[in-house]
């Protein structure tokens, strides 16, 4: 039976990058979800169960808008897969710096002629496009855009160590991601409410970038 020993202590400098795009998922997502009635553009398990229920009451409005956020977040997905299939060396890179560009032309769309549905629809497929960099935090996999499978991971990991039977890398790294994506969030919805919409997508965008670059110039297969 497993011990305690069998669970290696999370080394801190693991945490790092993908703590900040899950914190940029959150963050993302509190603009989307401000802007959009209740709306997401991450979580599709909140927008299927929203176009559930406009069709189900006739509300043909409801029902496009949460389709139109379910299709993109899908086609964001597929075209990440397809960027990995086509070049594994470059794609981490490629896909936060198209994400990067997704969120800056969301801002300019904004600028222009203000917040409406169309102009947000880049934001979903940025994070089906960043559904594709899910990696390990510390050993442990986690989702980079949402955060049920990780809770329920958390609370197993959980009682296994409570039981005795694993070390503390079998939740703390769960909990360390929900923690990364409730602080994105809260912080992506101070600056909204603060400085608005513009200001609020050109921070992500911007952190995206520099990670962007910043892969690109170390030329990694996959990211640590």
């Amino acid at each position: 039976m497993p011990s305690r020993s069998s669970s290696p202590r999370p080394s801190p400098r693991l945490f790092a990058l993908p703590l900040l795009l899950i914190a940029v998922a959150g963050f993302v997502d509190a603009l989307g979800y401000l802007s959009l009635s209740g709306l997401f553009v991450s979580f599709m398990s909140g927008n299927t169960t929203q176009f559930a229920a406009s069709l189900a009451g006739g509300n043909v409005t409801g029902v496009a808008a949460a389709g139109l956020l379910i299709c993109c977040f899908v086609l964001g997905v597929a075209a990440g897969t397809a960027m990995v299939e086509a070049s594994p060396r470059w794609s981490y890179a490629a896909i936060l710096g198209l994400e990067a560009l997704l969120l800056a032309g969301a801002a300019v769309a904004v600028a222009v002629d203000g917040v409406s549905e169309l102009r947000l629809l880049p934001l979903a497929f940025a994070m089906g496009l960043q559904n594709n960099l899910r990696r390990t935090l510390a050993g442990a996999r986690i989702g980079s855009t949402f955060v049920t499978g990780t809770l329920v991971t958390l609370g197993q990991g959980l009682a296994r160590h409570l039981l005795g039977r694993a070390g503390i890398g079998a939740w703390l790294p769960h909990a360390m991601a929900w923690l990364a994506l409730a602080l994105g969030a809260a912080l992506g919805a101070a600056i909204l409410l603060a400085a608005g919409m513009v200001l609020a997508l050109a921070g992500p965008a911007a952190v995206l970038a520099l990670i962007a670059c910043h892969q690109l110039r170390r030329g990694l297969v996959s990211p640590p």
